[in-house]
């Protein structure tokens, strides 16, 4: 992967696939899905807050169905992307770390516009829960932030677990009053970190300091709330 270009290799003889010019992507950003029935893999656009997603249906077929289209995620350069694990979901944030967008894959329509905060931040990670209901967000100010997310299927696009701010109604004036919020968020003592979510509703942070951070929350509509369960040096720098 260069800067300005995304080269995609077939794993069991390396042989090169595809070259995609993107936007300058000095991070390497490059999200793909690991699920066996379908292949999706999201890099950034030609322009500034663009995503190119290609999707590949039917992968062991001798004819897998095909398209590719952009959408445009962001007014920003983006920042960060995540796919969930079976390819449905599309995560998206910009350098300025004010908001997630959650893309339906399949049709590049966005379904949640996710409020981290009002003030910019670093948004240092992006992650799915194993069915995708869930996403979890770390940020160099050190909080993390758990977000629902409704079914693919489900009709109504509100989730009563997210908060919401009282003066929604007002969202056609002041964006950020039509913005949802976690529904529950923690702090550690990093400003870089990558998390993830573990079993029996628990998330996972790593640390850049070589700590290791176990949370378990509790997903409740009238009442979420979450709790340390376990805190460990996982790696010690000797020099």
């Amino acid at each position: 992967m260069l800067e300005n270009k995304v080269y995609v290799y077939n794993f069991a003889d390396l042989k090169l696939l595809d070259q995609i010019d993107t936007y300058p992507n000095p991070k390497g950003l490059c999200a793909l899905s690991p699920s066996s029935d379908s292949f999706v893999m999201a890099v950034p656009g030609m322009r500034p807050g663009e995503v190119r997603v290609d999707v590949v249906k039917d992968i062991s077929s001798a004819q897998p169905k095909s398209h590719t289209y952009t959408l445009t995620a962001h007014n920003n350069p983006i920042h960060l992307l995540a796919l969930d694990m079976k390819g449905g979901r599309l995560a998206t944030c910009s350098d300025r770390g004010t908001l997630v967008r959650i893309f339906d894959v399949q049709s590049g329509k966005m379904l949640k516009e996710l409020r981290r905060g009002a003030q910019q931040a670093s948004i240092q990670s992006l992650a799915f829960n194993n069915d995708g209901s869930l996403l979890a967000v770390t940020t160099d100010k050190g909080t993390v932030h758990l977000y629902s997310l409704p079914p693919l299927d489900q009709s109504d696009p509100n989730n009563p677990n997210n908060q919401k701010s009282s003066f929604s109604f007002m969202k056609s004036l002041l964006p950020i009053a039509g913005s949802e919020w976690s529904f529950t968020q923690f702090s550690v003592p990093e400003n870089q970190s990558v998390c993830a979510f573990g079993q029996n509703n628990s998330v996972i942070v790593l640390g850049a300091s070589g700590t290791y951070y176990k949370y378990s929350f509790v997903l409740d509509k009238d009442k979420a709330s979450c709790k340390e369960e376990t805190r460990d040096v996982f790696y010690k720098n000797d020099d």
